[in-house]
């Protein structure tokens, strides 16, 4: 969700107190992280993740290959033939 702009993270070398409220504080003053996140958000309802998990299992099923599948269904992505990445977008 970082790289896509709708989060941020703090790693626990760097988590504290206050490194957390100022993360929140940015998070709640910057309109581009709700912005983003809103974005994701309808991508992710236009995927159709139930209809995409039949659709590998139905490939791992016939074909014994799970990498095969997850990559079958991966390359259908709508969004993946239009711009290649979400972060394109």
């Amino acid at each position: 969700m970082q790289r896509l702009g709708a989060a941020l993270c703090l790693t626990r070398n760097d988590y504290s107190a206050a490194s957390a409220a100022a993360a929140l504080e940015r998070l709640l003053k910057e309109p581009s992280f709700a912005e983003r996140a809103g974005e994701v958000g309808l991508r992710l309802r236009d995927e159709d993740g139930l209809a995409q998990a039949c659709d590998a299992l139905e490939i791992v099923t016939l074909t014994h290959d799970a990498g095969n599948a997850i990559i079958a269904v991966w390359q259908r992505q709508p969004w993946r033939s239009q711009s290649g990445s979400w972060r394109n977008r």
